[in-house]
């Protein structure tokens, strides 16, 4: 699928956002409740309810929402623009030497196994 990075980006970045919104919500209600804090004890007092799950669950969505801006910032995303690299990768010789290593160890191993 041809997407423009426009939409790309923000919907991947928001679907990784509700699924953090929806664990960090379910560890501050399992939080609660160990410490006796149900929503039955607390529907009569709203303010308390809304103090403990709303407040820590910003302070969660707050620090997500920083580490997927660093993330972004860190793997070199951005609209418009070619991602960029610090070093170019290229096989070299030592590289085949390993393959080669490893293709002869496979081979040994299935022969022994199945021989």
């Amino acid at each position: 699928m041809k997407i423009p990075d426009q939409i790309v980006i923000p919907i991947t970045v928001m679907a990784r956002f509700f699924y953090t919104f929806r664990e960090d919500y379910s560890q501050i209600k399992d939080a609660m409740y160990l410490h006796g804090l149900t929503t039955k004890r607390l529907i009569l007092n709203p303010l308390k309810l809304f103090e403990y799950r709303t407040v820590p669950l910003l302070m969660c969505l707050t620090r997500t929402a920083d580490e997927v801006a660093i993330s972004a910032l860190t793997r070199g995303m951005e609209i418009g623009v070619k991602r960029s690299s610090i070093s170019t990768s290229k096989i070299k010789e030592i590289d085949y030497i390993f393959f080669l290593i490893m293709f002869l160890l496979i081979g040994f191993y299935i022969r022994g196994k199945y021989a």
